[in-house]
């Protein structure tokens, strides 16, 4: 089988915008929350929001779409190397224009009549198109949504293409902008929310944890893959669906996770990842069944992350957060989570492959194994 590496990663959130502010974040970790709406949640950091101020004033074309579209052209342009010609750009995202959508839908309400520019700037298409227009490079623009698996599954994606031929390089990556009144409200209505609002108020994997810890956050990135030998591959990619008990809902076991994991290391060739980075969204179901699966195929002594705690739940832009932490680990990057988990969070070894896992409403998951290769000259 082809193999697919990386070449280029580029992430903008509550982190900032470069994996040297990541790092430091990990290394020494602090609330990063913010209320709104009575809520906690992870706005961009201040000079991620001033960069993107900068960027919209040079790129005046973008002030017109919403901001979801907006982090993830800005993600593109953070990339050390642009991709080229006859590139897949495929960007994925949970909830799309929805600050967009909800302005145009509560203008119609109070005005009677809706703007024509509401189908075109909310239609799900242009996210990727509107990377595609920046590059203006002849790329290939193609957008999904798979609830919080849009970001790895856009990844997924990528690699069939280029295994296929199809392309010669690909640009995968998920944003999403939820931090919105109509979306806060929504995930308030699930009664997922978390209420805690100081210190660290997104627990993913909280070891005794009692309330539900969800906590929104806003975040694009984005991966440059080729099949030209790089230092890091993706070595293994693995799906899972289960019949849940509602559209929201997970199996107690986390039977998609197990599948999607056993498929990754499957196709990797492994038998265990020397890290795992958990979905983890910080409720109490998701993350006793994402536990559940873990214990099941590792026990308990398999250092196992989140991003969560600081930078929330960024939905289709997870799993992308997710791969920026699996490279800062796989960079020698040791973080310690801020609380007290079931697992272990200290590799006792140099890392070489990292697990990260996602799964969305629906019931839906996915599993990506990153390698860290040796590069000889």
């Amino acid at each position: 089988m082809k193999g697919v590496y990386i070449h280029g990663f580029s992430a903008v959130s509550s982190l900032g915008t470069s994996s040297a502010e990541a790092a430091a974040l990990y290394a020494a970790p602090r609330s990063l929350s913010v209320l709104r709406n009575e809520q906690a949640v992870f706005p961009l950091s201040a000079s991620a929001e001033t960069g993107l101020q900068a960027f919209l004033e040079e790129h005046s074309w973008l002030r017109k779409h919403s901001r979801t579209i907006q982090l993830a052209v800005f993600a593109t342009s953070l990339l050390s190397a642009l991709p080229g010609q006859r590139t897949l750009v495929n960007v994925g995202s949970s909830r799309g224009s929805t600050d967009l959508w909800e302005q145009f839908h509560r203008a119609s309400l109070q005005e009677g009549r809706l703007n024509p520019a509401a189908s075109p700037s909310t239609t799900p298409g242009n996210i990727a198109s509107s990377v595609a227009r920046y590059l203006a490079s002849g790329s290939v623009p193609l957008d999904h949504s798979i609830t919080c698996g849009s970001g790895l599954q856009s990844i997924a994606n990528a690699c069939a293409w280029i295994r296929a031929g199809m392309c010669t390089q690909a640009l995968a990556g998920g944003t999403e902008a939820p931090l919105s009144d109509f979306t806060q409200a929504q995930f308030r209505s699930l009664g997922i929310v978390s209420r805690n609002t100081e210190g660290f108020t997104c627990k993913p994997l909280y070891k005794n944890k009692e309330n539900n810890t969800l906590c929104l956050g806003e975040a694009a990135g984005m991966v440059l893959l080729s099949p030209e030998t790089s230092a890091y591959r993706i070595a293994g990619i693995g799906f899972g669906t289960e019949q849940a008990a509602s559209l929201s809902g997970i199996t107690p076991a986390g039977k998609a996770l197990q599948r999607s994991m056993r498929e990754a290391l499957e196709q990797a060739g492994i038998e265990r990842p020397d890290a795992v980075i958990a979905h983890a969204p910080g409720t109490l179901k998701g993350d006793a069944a994402e536990t559940a699966a873990l214990k099941l195929l590792f026990g308990t002594a398999m250092p196992v992350y989140s991003t969560k705690y600081l930078t929330g739940h960024t939905l289709g832009a997870s799993g992308m957060l997710s791969l920026q932490l699996a490279l800062l680990l796989l960079d020698g990057q040791r973080p310690r989570m801020p609380y007290e988990t079931e697992f272990a969070t200290l590799p006792a070894a140099p890392l070489r492959t990292v697990l990260i896992n996602a799964t969305g409403f629906g019931g839906n998951a996915v599993s990506v194994l990153i390698r860290k290769e040796e590069i000889t000259s």
